[in-house]
């Protein structure tokens, strides 16, 4: 089994953090999420929703970004 590794932008005073990851994880269209129930389908997706911060998520091929709400920075996330 292959190793997924797993690179972080998250830039300050940016609401959005993008996830880079080396092996395909979602299809090769981009798909978006606004709520868990849009995630239907898509267990990783609906794990992130759990957190509180998560706004929205959007899903390509190979990485996914995570939109937050302005209770916290990402740097408190971290």
């Amino acid at each position: 089994m292959a190793k997924y590794q797993i690179k972080t932008t998250a830039e300050r005073g940016n609401n959005k953090a993008l996830f880079q990851i080396n092996q395909a994880i979602g299809p090769k269209k981009t798909l978006s999420y606004k709520n868990i129930d849009e995630a239907k389908g898509a267990p990783l997706i609906q794990q992130l929703f759990y957190l509180p911060f998560v706004k929205s998520v959007t899903l390509k091929e190979k990485q996914f970004e995570v939109e937050r709400f302005d209770i916290l920075e990402w740097d408190d996330v971290i």
